[in-house]
């Protein structure tokens, strides 16, 4: 048994490790918010399964570890490692192409948010943002997540909507989604670091909704555009109807 004890509430300054493939938009995104102190921790590791993103990581003086063998398969012992190195109190899966082994998603349960192409639980796996497009959906979407060891199926932190233009391809739907992938994740990202989500029975919720303004789904002005009627039960007609029904009874 391996048995780690970690108290991150003793630094000053939290610590994220984010876990890379060959995407670059999500780390990007991650380092401006960092730069400008948009998010209130140190982003102290980047790891990735291929070396694409080294030279981005180079920009911000980032350390950067590429653990993929040719294939882009990564060595989680060196993961875990590393994480351990870093002291890693939150990791992010910027498009992080892999799946986590159980090993490291216990080890760092609740710790880990990853952002993925759909509105979950719909299209989970690699293709979500084809499989869509092939069930022919209107609104599709992004999600920010804990990770579990189902996969994409884990608590979900934030989302963001958009609508599929007619005639669509892949390509459209990644120009679309790719922007909000980056917003839902640093929502999520500032929730965790600030301890204003919690997990509870696989769900999640804001410790004290009247302490965040944070857009956890689509904006609030979406709202206004719902109609208040018909409900069941509540048109005058049927209302009308039960009171005589009652009056005759």
């Amino acid at each position: 048994m391996d048995v780690q004890v970690q108290f991150p509430a003793e630094r000053e300054t939290q610590q994220i490790a984010v876990l890379v493939t060959k995407e670059s938009h999500c780390l990007e995104a991650i380092f401006e918010a960092w730069a400008s102190g948009d998010i209130d921790a140190e982003v102290s590791v980047v790891i990735g399964n291929h070396s694409d993103l080294e030279p981005l990581a180079e920009k911000y003086e980032v350390p950067f570890h590429d653990i993929g063998d040719d294939n882009g398969n990564p060595d989680e012992g060196a993961l875990l490692e590393l994480l351990a190195e870093y002291n890693a109190d939150l990791i992010v899966l910027a498009r992080y192409m892999r799946i986590l082994s159980p090993d490291v998603v216990f080890r760092y349960e609740n710790q880990i948010i990853n952002v993925h192409p759909s509105l979950l639980p719909s299209f989970p796996g690699a293709e979500a943002y084809l499989q869509a497009l092939e069930e022919g959906v209107r609104i599709a979407g992004v999600t920010a997540h804990y990770v579990t060891t189902d996969l994409d199926q884990g608590p979900i932190i934030t989302q963001r909507a958009f609508n599929v233009p007619p005639d669509s391809e892949v390509e459209d739907l990644r120009r679309l989604g790719q922007p909000l992938e980056t917003e839902a994740l640093l929502e999520a990202i500032r929730l965790h670091l600030n301890d204003d989500v919690a997990v509870h029975r696989g769900r999640t919720r804001l410790r004290d909704p009247e302490s965040t303004d944070a857009q956890l789904g689509a904006p609030t002005d979406l709202n206004d555009m719902i109609p208040d009627r018909p409900i069941d039960g509540l048109g005058e007609f049927v209302a009308d109807q039960d009171e005589e029904l009652e009056a005759d009874d």
